[in-house]
């Protein structure tokens, strides 16, 4: 099915009325909760996931009811930091611990700036 994939029209034609699952791979930075909540309304069995380009999206995807939204520019950053401190001889368990406390701080500050409604 071709077509825009935020019309809920083209969706229903794709069967998303079936779906257990909708994934959004949108290469748009301008997706917001006002084009996603009426897509997660219209199929509530489907469980929706959404790629976001950054800090800014996932802002403004929230509260659209989404499962779950994936930072694109944090996960690329946090592999290409995993895959520098490989090259440069770390262990894998610093490695790791670096990572949850890079994602620890990263979803505080996160979740104070959602509160806040401001970057």
């Amino acid at each position: 099915y071709y077509g825009d994939g935020l019309r809920l029209d083209v969706l229903h034609q794709a069967g998303a009325d079936q779906a257990s699952l909708i994934v959004f791979c949108i290469d748009d930075a301008s997706m917001s909760d006002e084009q996603m909540a009426p897509i997660v309304h219209a199929f509530p069995n489907a469980r929706i996931v959404a790629r976001a380009y950054d800090r800014r999206q996932v802002m403004a995807l929230h509260g659209s009811g989404l499962a779950a939204v994936v930072r694109e520019t944090f996960e690329s950053a946090l592999t290409m930091g995993q895959c520098a401190l490989r090259e440069i001889g770390i262990a894998e368990d610093e490695i790791d611990d670096a990572c949850r406390a890079v994602r620890h701080l990263d979803e505080t500050r996160l979740a104070a700036q959602l509160d806040a409604g401001d970057m």
